[in-house]
């Protein structure tokens, strides 16, 4: 974070903390810097699964509000669970978002992979190359295409799914998903390599090709 432009630090609010336990408290120092440096009253929400106590008492103590062990998905169902009006404003906002990030799953080519269904998929398919992203991802919008294009050319000999990380935090935790976009490479269940963030198409099938 400390390495972001300073137009961008400025404009965080919430820091979600999608990474191991052990790494929280030197997320947490960045943060108080962070204050710091702008007077802001930052959030540190750790997902589920993140727990560090020590750093999240360090976190109180300095200003900061301090969310542990929940997703953010999951408390913003809870939240407008049950009030009709809201529920339609979220249906409605939800669909927009929909239409504008374009992100399309195509089941001829793309397999929906979630938390129930991982390990029958991964067992079902010797190779195969899963695509952990969230709608709310600039990248992951920009690789969809690519990973589209992927899954057409190695039709036959790679499996292509997609994992959206919001809906389905075990898996993401799981694997130590940190960051998406990130592409698991898993061959017989045992995963071979990840490529995080956005490559070339050409980048991505150069890796590919030697697991086949």
């Amino acid at each position: 974070m400390l390495g972001l432009p300073s137009g961008i630090q400025k404009s965080i609010e919430i820091i979600d903390i999608f990474r191991p336990s052990a790494e929280v408290s030197s997320i947490v120092d960045q943060v108080i810097q962070l204050k710091k440096k702008y007077g802001k009253s930052y959030v540190i929400w750790m997902q589920l699964g993140v727990v560090n106590e020590e750093a999240a008492e360090k976190a109180k103590k300095a200003g900061l509000t301090v969310v542990m062990n929940k997703c953010i998905m999951r408390e913003h169902h809870q939240l407008f669970e049950g009030d009709s009006e809201l529920e339609k404003i979220r249906a409605q906002k939800k669909q927009e978002l929909a239409e504008r990030i374009e992100v399309t799953e195509k089941i001829s080519t793309l397999i929906k992979v979630t938390d129930a269904n991982f390990d029958e998929i991964v067992k079902k398919h010797s190779l195969i190359v899963i695509d952990c992203w969230a709608p709310w991802c600039g990248p992951c919008r920009m690789i969809a295409p690519i990973i589209d294009e992927l899954a057409k050319d190695f039709a036959g000999k790679i499996a292509f799914g997609k994992l959206n990380v919001d809906e389905n935090p075990q898996t993401a935790t799981r694997f130590n998903v940190m960051g998406v976009p990130t592409l698991l490479v898993l061959k017989d269940g045992v995963e071979v390599d990840r490529l995080v963030g956005v490559a070339p198409k050409l980048t991505i099938a150069n890796k590919l090709e030697k697991y086949i």
